[in-house]
């Protein structure tokens, strides 16, 4: 069975958004980068569990989908549309580097 699912973008640092399209990325974000006055929340939870699930192939990679978007929002951390980059071009480029 497949991990993934459609992107969601949180807030991970001011400013900075980071892409969750999968079931582990997603556990990673809530076990180690979730704010801590939200990490015991019943969302929360919820999100970590449909994760567990789907890992076991026992839940739908869609419903980790919906229920980290839940927590996301619960926690403050879902990225508005309007910031979401739509392509990795859309991130500045560093100085220095070229393109091959």
């Amino acid at each position: 069975m497949a991990h993934d699912f459609k992107p969601v973008f949180v807030w991970i640092t001011a400013g900075t958004t980071q892409a969750v399209d999968d079931v582990v990325r997603a556990a990673e974000i809530l076990l180690k980068h979730w704010p801590e006055e939200f990490a015991a929340s019943d969302l929360h939870n919820a999100a970590r569990l449909a994760c567990l699930e789907a890992w076991q192939d026992d839940g739908d990679p869609s419903e980790v989908r919906e229920a980290f978007i839940a927590a996301a929002q619960e926690a403050g951390i879902l990225a508005p549309d309007e910031v979401r980059p739509t392509r990795r071009t859309d991130q500045p480029r560093r100085p220095g580097r070229r393109r091959a």
